[in-house]
């Protein structure tokens, strides 16, 4: 009795654990049902439009055989298509389609097949298909299986607490596989009634353990952050299911799939399948399908079809199985044999580039003997023309088949075209090991370098695909990347080692740049941190990490961050490590020891770059760089910086950026510059384009960049070197004396024990390059070394020495390229894989002759250029039966015929150069863009040995054609005749130009019977000089530009300038421009321009002559006058022609006419009533020094046009037109002002000020004989105000200042140390053959003043203070002012300057400034430093060794000679040498003016003391002290301190008194207080003796 309980027990267990399928299917059950598919593609618009349909019919049976395991057989399969607009029906009658298919025979048998699939919990867990049945035949059968696949309730182990009304409404959320993937499913469970259950599937594509789909060609873009990259996914699929049960009985399913293309997340194709099926009856098994026994499969959608095809690609006829077997052979050479004579019928037509597109796809399918076959049946018989585009398109093909056949032709190839092919191969959509190894071993035995080059670049390129992640994650073959990255670092790091020159060193770290393998970063940090390795090496080796940006970030981040730190390094590989660094788009607390090493950096280059990189990051609108930008902003607002440190930016980066925020498109623009401090080339230089659109990132889509070592120094010394001979045969007197004039300072060297130097980097090898990067991968490197250099010159000579000669060269060139490829497959829920391809295939062809004569000096150009490009995306349905799907397609085509003559004439002293352009008759110059969208059939299943074309239909929709409008337009403009005509946009969208057939074309006609000639002849006249132009000017002062109190005194000097000018030795220029063109058209342009010797004055006149229809004259007249430099503090208080004018008349009109159109015109940029009072008021303010008070008061902020115009009534028509658009321009984006007034008439006058302080704001008043318009406080970017300060404004030079006492370098330190009676080095240049040397004195023990000795080659200066005169001598002689003047001295009594090649003196008498360029090629020594940029080092003394010492770096550089004896009690006195750090906040020119320094009142200059207000705050009141209160400078701090009683005045906080009183503190030290009352004593502690702080 147990046992029976127990099996009874055990019998309801098991049947309550019986899965739910039995409900729908009763075992030994037959059922029928309706099985329709559709596939509709075209564009996803609400309009009803044209689509390609193709709607597949069938009856399912489908037999229980058992609990567990179904038969399932398709039977009166059928199948239609159309193109037709259709009827709106979910399910077309396939009557209804237009082309109904018949579906050979050997493909119905495939598809009537059985399959056996096994169940479980209602959910088809694994199927068996017949041996012989074919990969698309399963899917379809997939498909119908899938749609019986579901689940009827709740999971158990998904179930939570439920309600009451759960019974009659379910939803939930589980995994399930289904034909598209492993992915998250949401049900939905509805019981309408008793009997009736709908269930409703969804799946969640973002959330899918697997997908079915795969990927080529992503190797060479970047991801969209994650955050952004949903919304902005350019493929979206969405798939729903629907379940209808009666009774328990399935007795309807359908699933609908949209599969969406999306650009900046707007759909722009679509396609659409619907499935269905249909209960119609069931039975008892009568006739039981036969039972497969293949192996278990899944329900996914099986890739192994697309599997094969991807191995075969990859790895050629080594691969498993030929999926294209069943392709034959001599099928391929027909087709191509057909497409080749299409090519050769259509020179370069848009259908050239579909035919190049079907000659890639069959070359992909061929094997290697395959491949042997057509070289020798067509590449050996065609013309060049063909045989180029046949190996062009095995090099875009990227197979290891085409790869490796194109590889054994080789030796027949110039290098250059070797070179492109290359690069053809290296853009393969299918990288492999294979075809890394076939490009490994072209560049090891070779001997080509251009050839060497390209392959080691590719062969990088290559393994990137290999190993990337996008690659890997989207393929079907995964490989071991590890070993294949152990394997390529180790055979990339071989090529380093055995590289012997530099070059070769940075060749094999671009090809492991260009491979991007994670794994090589410890050899590359090896390279990095190599001293023995040259300086651009290891640069390079920092850019070599490249690709490694957003894979490795913080790796990166490590290895970068302590070479930036590190101030051992050169500056130039610290700012390639910052540069680096940042792209890998670091954290704030990364940001944070940036700033901090910033703020303390020594070298300016390296902070001034690092500001920059900062700021502009900071700015950026690239979403990229999002988080980036607002850490930058961050941690700048805590920094010291501000733009107005810098005078000038060294060293820098800039970013232009566009982008489009919500779209996440958009394009930016990089510079990059680094500079080293022996060089005026840059040593590092780089542009860029970077660009994102619809969500895919380009990362530097093209990147040119320069990088150089000592190639300037090899660039002088090569020229040194082929003018040797040169300046034998012309010498000079100075040439002559060159190496004797060396002598002095040599001698002078040796007094001072003196060693020469050279810079560390000049001691490394000469080198420089220029590099393309394409996707962020070098393209191509085109090196210069000296040998190469001096090769280069000495062939030039040597043609120029050669007798004249001849050059004839006739061409006839083909390109074909893909500028891009992506495919995506994915499967669809019919079973049938669905295709989206994206290429640009292009052809060009340019066909012409050269010739050059050099006997006389002509050339001539013919060429016949011509260009096709299509940019093709579609999205297709692939199967043997038939290809379905929509396509976009973009085209532009181009013909331009052009003849062109240059012939360069001597006529005396003047050159004529004669340009012809010839358009030849009966010939037309086009261009045509097209954009249309189609939908497409075609069958090729259907013929095995002839291409079957496809069926295409361009889409259109009445709605669609109101957007457009059509035109045709016809006008003959000399002699031609241009044709405009097609359809063009009414309104640019997105949309619009993506689905709106549209087509434009332009072409333009000679129609002559002889060749159209263009004629530009350039007359140039050699400079002529001439004492007595004239600069004459009426009306130079409007009355806009006075200013009060200076009217009459301003245009007196103004007259009196232009006086002078008139008699001034001047230099004119004159050009003669003639054009002619057919039907006697001719224009003659007469330019005539002078300039006096000190670029005072310039004037321009310009004569006009047309002469064709009607005769038309124009003449135009304009003088610029340019007031001289503010060279000291006294032309600054009293010179009143400090402004630019400008005078401008214009007359035109017909010859014939009399009367002219006029336009007078004056200008002046001065400075604004504001800025005026300022400048009037600057000794007010006592805290500046003179410096910055001439600094702040001399820019020019206001430009003053005033327009008078005589025209004719029209062109007054178009003036006052010009003027009101330009009204409603301005209120488009600012407000502006405007009121009627009644002004002068026919006269306009603009006033634009900028604020000098912030310089990024400005006002516009426009007055015109109605109106008056105003803007006001218009926000713009900073503006670079004009100044004409000579004293200050030396953006190109570094300054050293010098005075008895104390000493600013040119790197801006500042320390004490006295000079003496005997000479010191102020500043020398210390190279082998020094050039200048600079000595400075004190004139007496007891005198302040100072006596300067300048050294200049063989001359020596010596300059001095006399009875308030300043005294110039020349080798012992005293200069008079006009010896001076001839010597090219400045002398104005209060400064004299002597200027040369590479130095400025400026000497007063008590203190000398000396001035350098920024950028010096020989190193300099002295007690101004070596002008570096590095503060850390500048105490180098004579012997070049580096110290800490004052006194000792003193020493050094003291002159001891007979002249003088040493003050060793001032020299020993350890009191007279401090040392300053620069401070970043403030302005150490203050302590450069002597004058200022020595004469300031209350300062006590022995205690280094100032006397300040002392001012205390309390809650409610603020105190100030009524006298002056001892404090220590800035820079200095408290040595020691005493006690001092202070009275105070206290004024209550609110009263407006105390306010300005409080802000005039900010701006003097002592306040005047003498009228307030006494409010309290206090003892204050005070300091008596200060110390330079450290």
């Amino acid at each position: 009795m147990k046992s029976i309980i127990l099996a009874s027990l055990l019998a309801v267990a098991f049947s309550a654990s019986l899965p739910a399928f039995e409900h729908q299917f009763d075992p030994k059950s037959e059922y029928h049902y309706q099985f329709d598919g559709l596939i509709v593609s075209g564009l996803p618009t609400n309009q009803q439009t044209q689509s390609s349909q193709s709607r597949i019919s069938a009856r399912a049976r489908i037999q229980s055989i058992d609990d567990r395991h179904i038969h399932l057989q398709l039977i009166k399969i059928k199948m239609a298509s159309s193109t037709e607009q259709q009827a709106e029906e979910k399910y077309p009658q396939l009557r209804s389609l237009d082309q109904q298919q018949e579906i050979p025979e050997e493909y119905q048998t495939l598809l009537e097949l059985p399959v056996r699939a096994q169940l479980r919990n209602g959910l088809v867990s694994h199927i068996q298909f017949d041996d012989k049945d074919a990969e698309w035949s399963k899917n379809i059968k997939r498909s119908v299986l899938n749609m019986l696949s579901f689940v009827e309730k709740q999971p158990t182990q998904e179930m939570e607490s439920r309600t009451e009304n759960d019974e009659q409404f379910q939803s939930f959320f589980t995994n399930e596989k289904t034909i598209e993937g492993d992915c998250q499913v949401a049900y939905t469970i509805t019981k309408e009634n008793e009997k009736k259950t709908i269930i409703t599937k969804t799946v969640n594509f973002d959330k899918c353990d697997s997908r079915q789909q795969v990927v080529y060609g992503k190797q060479f873009s970047e991801n969209v952050p994650q955050q952004e990259q949903e919304q902005l996914e350019s493929f979206k699929p969405q798939t729903v299911y629907t379940y209808i049960l009666d009774n328990e009985l399935l007795t309807q399913v359908e699933v609908r799939s949209i599969y969406t293309h999306n650009v900046n997340g707007q759909e722009v194709m679509k396609t659409e399948t619907r499935s269905k099926l249909t209960y119609e009856e069931n039975h008892s098994i009568n006739n039981q399908i036969r039972k497969v026994n293949g192996e278990q499969e899944e329900i996914m959608y099986s890739n192994k079809w697309e599997k094969s095809v991807e191995e075969f690609f990859k790895n050629g006829d080594a691969s498993k199985k030929n999926p294209f077997e069943e392709f034959p052979t001599e099928r391929k050479m027909t087709l191509l044999k057909s497409i080749l004579e299409n090519v050769e019928e259509n020179q370069n037509e848009l259908e050239t580039v579909h035919q190049l597109a079907r000659i890639v796809r069959l070359l992909r399918t061929c094997s290697i003997e395959e491949l042997k076959s057509i070289h020798k049946q067509h590449f050996s018989t065609e013309d060049n023309k063909t045989q180029s585009l046949i190996e062009q398109a095995l090099a875009i093909a990227g197979t290891k088949n085409t790869i490796q056949h194109l590889m054994s032709h080789l030796e027949k190839q110039t290098p250059a075209r070797l070179a492109l092919l290359m690069k053809y191969i290296q853009e393969t959509p299918y990288p492999s090991e294979k075809i890394a190894d076939i490009l490994v071993n072209v560049a090891k035995e070779t001997n080509e370098p251009m050839t060497k080059q390209s392959a080691w670049l590719a062969a990088g390129v290559i393994v990137r695909g290999i190993v990337s992640q996008n690659v890997q994650q989207h393929q079907l073959i995964r490989q071991d990347t590890r070993q294949i990255k152990q394997k390529y670092t180790k055979v990339f790091m071989n090529l380093f080692e055995q590289s012997e020159t530099t070059y070769e060193k940075i060749l094999a770290l671009k090809t492991l740049g260009n491979a991007g393998i994670d794994l090589s970063v410890n050899e590359i940090n090896t390279i990095i941190n190599d001293h023995r390795q040259p300086m651009i090496v290891r640069r390079e080796a920092v850019d070599c990490l490249r690709l490694l940006d957003n894979v490795m970030p913080l790796k990166i981040q490590r290895v970068l961050l302590p070479i930036y730190k590190n101030q051992r390094y050169s500056p130039e590989l610290r700012m390639s490590a910052l540069w680096r660094l940042f792209q890998t788009r670091p954290s704030q607390p990364i940001l944070v020891q940036i700033v901090s090493q910033m703020e303390k950096e020594s070298n300016q280059q390296v902070q001034q770059f690092t500001y920059q990189l900062l700021k502009q990051f900071a700015k950026s609108t690239n979403p990229q760089y999002k988080q980036l930008s607002s850490d930058c902003l961050a941690v700048l607002s805590f920094t010291r910086f501000t733009s107005e440190q810098f005078e000038q930016v060294k060293s820098t980066y800039v970013q232009l950026p566009w982008f489009a925020r919500d779209l996440l498109s958009g394009v930016q623009a990089d510079f990059t510059a680094t500079f080293s401090k022996d060089n005026i080339l840059p040593t590092d230089l780089q542009t860029s384009l970077q660009s994102v659109f619809g969500g895919n990132w380009n990362k530097y889509l093209v990147q040119f960049g320069f990088t150089q070592q000592n190639f300037e120094q090899a660039l002088v010394e090569t020229f040194k070197r082929f003018g040797q001979d040169y300046r034998v045969r012309r010498a000079t007197r100075g040439d002559r004396d060159v190496e004797e004039k060396l002598t002095t300072l040599k001698n002078l060297a040796k007094k001072l024990n003196l060693k020469s130097r050279k810079y560390q980097s000049k001691e490394e090898e000469a080198f420089a390059m220029t590099y393309l990067r394409y996707k962020n991968i070098d393209y191509l490197v085109v090196p210069f070394e000296q040998a190469q250099l001096e090769n280069a010159l000495f062939s030039f000579v040597m043609l120029t020495n050669t007798n004249p000669h001849s050059f004839n060269h006739k061409f006839d060139l083909t390109q074909s390229a893909y500028f891009y490829e992506s495919i995506r497959r994915v499967p669809t829920t019919l079973g049938l894989p669905l295709v989206l391809v994206g290429k640009l295939p292009t052809v060009a062809s340019i066909k012409g002759e050269v010739k050059f004569d050099t006997k006389n000096v002509e050339g001539l150009l013919k060429v016949r250029p011509s260009v096709a490009a299509t940019h093709i995306y579609d999205m297709k349905v692939m199967t043997p039966l038939f290809e379905q799907g929509v396509k976009s397609l973009r085209s532009i085509k181009s013909y331009t015929p052009v003849d062109v003559k240059l012939n360069l004439v001597p006529k005396g002293k003047k050159l004529e150069i004669i340009t012809k352009v010839n358009v030849p008759e009966k010939e037309s110059v086009s261009i045509q863009v097209s954009s249309r969208p189609v939908v497409f059939t075609r069958y090729p299943g259907y013929s095995r040995n002839e291409y079957v074309p496809t069926e295409e239909r361009t889409l259109s929709n009445p709605q669609w054609e109101k957007k457009t409008q059509n035109m045709e337009r016809s006008f003959k403009i000399l002699g031609l005749e241009i044709t405009t005509r097609g359809n063009v946009l009414r309104q640019w969208n997105l949309q619009n130009v993506l689905h709106i057939d549209q087509d434009f074309e332009i072409v333009i006609r000679n129609q002559q019977k002889q060749t159209a000639e263009f004629t530009a002849t350039l007359l140039l006249s050699k400079e002529e000089s001439n004492g007595t132009y004239d600069f004459k000017i009426t009306n130079l002062l409007e009355k806009e530009f006075e200013y009060l109190n200076e009217n009459n005194k301003r245009r007196e000097a103004y007259e009196n300038l232009v006086k002078s000018l008139s008699t001034e030795y001047g230099i004119n220029k004159k050009f003669v421009l003639t054009l002619r063109a057919p039907e006697n058209h001719q224009s003659k342009i007469e330019w005539e321009f002078a300039i006096d010797e000190n670029v005072r004055a310039a004037k321009s006149e310009v004569n006009v002559h047309v002469t064709g229809e009607q005769d038309w004259t124009l003449t135009q007249q304009s003088v610029v006058i340019i007031p001289g430099f503010i060279e000291s503090v006294k032309d600054h208080k009293e010179k009143l022609d400090r402004e630019i004018l400008v005078n401008n008349v214009v007359r035109w009109g017909l010859t014939k006419n009399s009367k002219k159109n006029e336009i007078k015109l004056n200008a002046q940029l001065g400075q604004s009533q504001s800025q005026r009072k300022y400048q009037q008021n600057i000794e007010k303010l006592s805290k500046a020094s003179q410096y910055d008070r001439v600094f702040q008061s001399s820019p020019l902020n206001q430009l003053d046009i005033v327009a008078e115009y005589k025209c004719d009534q029209q062109t007054q028509q178009q003036v006052e037109r010009l003027v009101d658009r330009l009204n409603w321009y301005l209120n488009q984006f600012w407000t502006a002002s405007s009121k009627q007034q009644d002004n002068q008439e026919n006269r306009i006058h603009m006033r634009l000020t900028v604020d000098p302080i912030t310089r990024q704001y400005v006002n516009l008043t426009l007055q015109t004989p109605e109106q008056q318009i105003q803007l006001r406080n218009i926000e713009t970017p900073r503006i670079q105000l004009f100044s004409f300060n000579k004293m200050i404004h030396q953006n190109d030079k570094q300054v050293c200042t010098v005075s008895p006492k104390r000493v600013q370098t040119f790197d801006e330190m500042t320390y004490s140390a006295p000079l003496t009676t005997c000479y010191s080095v102020i500043a020398k240049d210390c190279s082998e053959q020094p050039t200048f040397a600079v000595l400075a004195k004190k004139q007496s023990k007891k005198s302040n003043n100072i006596v300067v000795k300048f050294y200049d080659n063989e001359d020596v200066y010596v300059m001095f203070k006399s009875d308030d005169e300043l005294i110039v001598k020349k080798n012992g002689g005293v200069m008079t002012l006009r010896d001076q003047t001839l010597n090219h001295i400045k002398n104005n009594g209060e400064q004299v300057q002597i200027e040369r090649k590479y130095i400025r003196v400026v000497f007063t008498g008590e203190d000398i400034k000396t001035q350098v360029p920024k950028f010096t090629q020989n190193p300099l020594c002295g007690l101004c430093g070596n002008n570096d940029n590095e503060i850390d080092n500048e105490l180098r003394t004579a012997e070049d060794n580096e110290t800490e010492d004052i006194e000792e770096f003193h020493r050094s550089y003291l002159l001891r000679d007979d002249e003088c004896e040493i003050e060793e009690d001032i020299i020993s006195n350890k009191n007279n040498y401090k040392q300053i750090r620069r401070n970043v906040q403030e302005n150490l020119e203050n302590y450069s003016d002597s004058e200022e320094y020595e004469n300031e009142e209350n300062r006590d200059e022995e205690n280094n003391l100032n006397k300040k207000t002392e001012i205390k705050e309390f809650a409610h009141r603020i105190c100030f002290s009524l006298e002056g209160v001892p404090a220590c400078r800035r820079q200095f701090e408290e040595q020691q301190t005493v006690q001092q009683k202070v009275k105070f005045t206290c004024l209550p906080r609110h009263k407006s008194d105390a306010r300005v009183l409080l802000n005039k503190s900010r701006q003097q030290n002592v306040l005047e207080l003498n009228n307030y009352p006494v409010s309290f004593v206090e003892s204050v502690t005070v300091p008596s003796q200060c110390e330079y702080a450290y």
